[in-house]
């Protein structure tokens, strides 16, 4: 009886251990989420975006421990194997961000960056959401990358997964993959500074700093 009973939790680890899935890639939305999922589906990976695909997942929604998203799957502590934060120009995600996340994204954020107020502008949203949501997904992460480097550091990933990624991967996938038209104006530095509460600004410029963007 103690054999079989050992026999059964040997075969719950092993099916357990089977179940974990090679890669998560995370970070904010309209972070490129998109484009690395076909840039992974082409080196030969079986992701999904937001969803578990039998080697893993790309998802913004995963970067925080919530047992449901309005948006595809949630997180599972312990179901990937390597975790990966992938971080694109603060400028261009702001001011993507402001204009294209629906009221359901939104609600979704601040139960995870109690920072965002109800009525705070839209633009300290998204600028609140970009610092804090950028935390979250690089807590969890064993490497953090800029999209805009993704050709240089596809191969460290690929080694740190044990699947071989290689830039020729990128080929054919257009960079504008998942492009919204719904913003035609990228915020400047210089009116950020104008527009955004000092404390903020200056927050937002240590985190850009931080991800090697000033």
């Amino acid at each position: 009886m103690k054999l079989i009973l050992a026999a059964l939790i040997c075969l719950g680890s092993l099916s357990q251990l089977s179940a974990e899935k090679l890669i998560l890639v995370t970070g904010c939305a309209r972070s490129g989420t998109t484009y690395m999922t076909k840039v992974l589906q082409a080196a030969g990976l079986k992701v999904k975006h937001e969803a578990h695909g039998v080697d893993g997942t790309v998802s913004w929604t995963m970067a925080v421990p919530a047992s449901k998203t309005p948006w595809g799957q949630a997180f599972k502590e312990g179901y990937y194997k390597h975790i990966f934060h992938q971080v694109r120009n603060p400028l261009k995600t702001i001011s993507s961000v402001m204009v294209t996340e629906p009221k359901e994204s939104w609600d979704f954020i601040q139960k995870f960056v109690p920072q965002i107020k109800s009525d705070d502008p839209k633009l300290v949203k998204a600028v609140k959401y970009w610092i804090y949501w950028n935390r979250w997904a690089e807590i969890k992460s064993e490497m953090t990358y800029r999209l805009e480097d993704l050709e240089i550091v596809l191969g460290e990933i690929g080694d740190r997964i044990g699947y071989p990624l290689r830039p020729e991967a990128m080929k054919g996938i257009s960079k504008t993959t998942n492009h919204r038209k719904d913003y035609s104006h990228v915020y400047t530095w210089e009116e950020l500074k104008e527009e955004l509460p000092l404390e903020l600004y200056i927050k937002l410029q240590d985190a850009a700093i931080r991800y090697g963007y000033l």
